[in-house]
């Protein structure tokens, strides 16, 4: 892994580099219910969960440790979960994740569809909605 991989992946909202105690202090301390539409990113602050607690759901729920280098339908709960808790862009999970972002984007697709089929990997899906939503911001 590059080292600007490696720092693009703790950054939140594209704005803040730390950790989660350091980007919990920086939204108490200057951007607790602050808007700023000459800086739209910094709402992503307040959207979006790091990478490493999304990763802890997502592995609590389909009971895999590391996650991130599973295959298959895990995989793709992996890709869906870094898009829409973490904030990362197709490009950035298929950085990580080693394959290319329109891999990224099939797999989201793909995953939508066996959701529907499937009351087993709906469930997962929702579970882990229940638990990021759990985590405090």
């Amino acid at each position: 892994m590059t080292a600007g991989l490696a720092i693009r992946k703790q950054i939140v909202g594209q704005s803040i580099l730390g950790s989660e105690s350091f980007v919990s202090w920086v939204r108490e301390n200057f951007l607790e219910n602050k808007k700023d539409r000459e800086r739209p990113n910094v709402g992503k602050i307040h959207q979006y969960l790091s990478m490493e607690a999304v990763l802890a759901v997502v592995e609590k729920e389909t009971g895999i440790n590391q996650a991130i280098q599973s295959t298959g339908t895990t995989k793709q709960i992996v890709m869906t979960a870094l898009y829409k808790y973490a904030g990362l862009n197709n490009r950035e999970i298929g950085n990580l994740l080693g394959v290319d972002y329109s891999t990224v984007s099939q797999g989201r697709k793909r995953l939508r569809a066996k959701a529907e089929k499937d009351r087993k990997i709906r469930l997962v899906l929702e579970n882990i909605d229940k638990g990021v939503s759990r985590i405090k911001i």
